[in-house]
């Protein structure tokens, strides 16, 4: 099952420009075989994830699919010309995936507005099988806080269709009253902004991530709803980080109570050639033993931006095809860079550094 213009196109150009510090050439093979049998125009926009405290080179696969491109109508088989393998619709997780994408691209959905993108995370840790099965987080546009009771709580679309549609079943009663608390806690100006289920673990529970949440409001929230650490240490470890970063969101499960282990997404706007500070944080965590240094060397080494006019031979013969339509003025450029890094922190401690780099497609007029 190997598609025609499929995302391996673009993964077999990456592959060359990506420090093998990051990505080994048998963790490339593991995400090939799941580029072949999905379309390139399914994304402009994905992937990796990179453990940093670790001597292997292990990473995930992470792809996007946009309301205002392609994506959407790829996922909702709305897009004439392309979409995914009938193979891959006969798993259940993908089906159901499917059954989101259509009512997300119908214009009576409440998706339809509400749901700016969906990303699928692919775990390549294991031996990928010929029909790879992704987690699905969706992106939402900014849901903040209230008091609402169920029966009219305004964000009662994300449990009663999507979350529905995704999992092809309802989700119990505690696991609703939980996300409806975590709403009511919510401070002034934070916001939930993404909303996951782990399709791939056959995990029950949802991950809400938090935007716009200070450390001392981080504190406050998380001692509001229950949470199950040390939050005197929590405030000890956000204390120190803060001062490296623009902003720290944060990622919680949800199930029949609240999660030991927190996600603790860290971000600066600027790349690292352009910001000291990143310098500082991956110096802070090789103190701490979650980045290994050749892994800090790699990380840097990796933002940066590949032109076609300047790699032609490697270039898809697709994306050629329409940068000559358009005339020597125009060009594909793919853009590379650190998204962010997350932290999982759980008993007492942070356990573990990933960090999440970014591939962006576009084209531009030279």
């Amino acid at each position: 099952m190997i598609l025609v213009n499929s995302l391996n196109d673009y993964l077999n150009l990456l592959e060359k420009f990506v420090p093998q510090e990051l990505i080994a050439a048998e963790e490339w093979k593991k995400i090939n075989r799941i580029g072949k049998i999905l379309p390139g125009g399914l994304t402009t926009f994905f992937g990796f994830e990179s453990r940093l405290g670790i001597a292997e080179a292990r990473s995930d696969f992470l792809i996007c699919a946009d309301a205002e491109e392609a994506g959407r109508r790829v996922l909702a088989a709305n897009s004439y010309d392309i979409d995914l393998p009938d193979e891959l619709l006969k798993n259940p997780v993908w089906m159901n995936i499917r059954k989101f994408s259509t009512n997300w691209e119908s214009e009576v959905s409440p998706l339809y507005k509400k749901v700016s993108n969906v990303w699928l995370e692919f775990d390549v840790e294991e031996e990928v099988k010929d029909l790879p099965v992704p987690s699905c987080f969706f992106g939402v546009h900014s849901l903040y806080g209230t008091n609402a009771v169920n029966s009219e709580h305004p964000h009662n679309w994300i449990w009663e269709n999507a979350l529905y549609l995704l999992l092809g079943k309802r989700l119990s009663a505690s696991v609703e009253d939980n996300i409806i608390k975590c709403f009511a806690a919510l401070p002034d100006n934070a916001y939930i902004f993404q909303i996951g289920l782990m399709l791939a673990r056959e995990w029950d529970g949802v991950r809400l991530c938090i935007r716009n949440i200070s450390v001392d409001k981080t504190i406050a929230y998380l001692k509001k709803i229950n949470w199950p650490g040390n939050l005197d240490n929590l405030q000890q470890r956000l204390n120190h980080i803060s001062q490296f970063l623009d902003r720290i969101d944060l990622d919680i499960d949800v199930s029949n109570s609240i999660g030991h282990k927190i996600g603790l997404e860290c971000y600066l706007q600027k790349q690292p050639q352009f910001e000291k500070r990143w310098f500082d944080f991956l110096d802070y965590l090789i103190v701490r033993r979650l980045c290994l240094s050749e892994k800090q060397k790699a990380l840097f080494q990796y933002p940066g931006y590949i032109q076609e006019k300047m790699n032609p031979g490697l270039w898809p013969a697709s994306l050629r095809k329409i940068s000559r339509i358009l005339g020597y003025s125009y060009e594909w450029v793919i853009f590379k860079g650190i998204h962010h890094i997350k932290l999982n922190y759980y008993d007492g401690e942070f356990q573990e550094a990933k960090a999440y780099l970014y591939v962006n497609r576009s084209l531009i007029k030279g």
